[in-house]
């Protein structure tokens, strides 16, 4: 039997920090999914774009997870600031089909939301947002 002391020196940790990870830097493993990133760079992740939108675990793990850092009013305004950055950074975006991808995704995170952690939307100020 291998005692404690000998499992925990076979198990060799990689401590090295890379010189390039920047404060809003995500982790990801081989397969893209996230492992690790700071709080911004998360939400960011979270925020669907005209070509993008977040897959239904990373929106739930995220929602359930965030709220240790940030209450649920201040992801909301947020996101809600991300988004109008996104809406404006892009010509494309201004066409009606690029508009209308965007906002069918904003709508799918904020059903996801919604649906999945209905107590979020209790305050007034959520219900109207």
């Amino acid at each position: 039997m291998i005692s404690l002391t000998q499992q925990v020196n076979a198990v060799r940790l990689d401590t090295h920090k890379s010189d390039t990870f920047e404060q809003n830097d995500l982790v990801l493993d081989n397969s893209g999914a996230v492992l690790s990133g700071s709080r911004d760079a998360l939400i960011r992740r979270l925020v669907p774009t005209r070509d993008f939108c977040p897959d239904e675990s990373y929106i739930f793990s995220l929602l359930v997870n965030i709220r240790t850092f940030i209450s649920p009013h201040e992801l909301m305004q947020k996101i809600v600031q991300y988004c109008m950055f996104a809406q404006n950074a892009d010509s494309h975006n201004f066409a009606k089909e690029g508009r209308g991808r965007m906002f069918a995704h904003i709508l799918r995170l904020c059903s996801e939301w919604a649906t999945n952690i209905p107590y979020d939307f209790k305050t007034e100020y959520m219900r109207t947002r």
